[in-house]
């Protein structure tokens, strides 16, 4: 696991679980790119197509959630 992703988390206050960040509110490719390194490392993300939050463990690829 990254030092940037564990430093990140612990700052935020946020919990790592099977590499991805356990994020309650899903976040966009926008705001995730301006976490450069940590982009693909959110567990809650919003589609980029339909704008729908979902969870990268269920279903979607990337940004994408794949149902639209």
């Amino acid at each position: 696991m990254q030092a940037e992703m564990v430093q990140f988390c612990e700052e935020g206050g946020l919990v790592i679980e099977a590499g991805l960040i356990q994020n309650e509110q899903a976040i966009t490719l926008k705001e995730a790119k301006e976490m450069k390194n940590l982009m693909l490392r959110w567990r809650r993300r919003v589609c980029e197509s339909c704008h729908e939050a979902f969870d990268i463990t269920t279903h979607g690829l990337f940004y994408q959630c794949k149902r639209c």
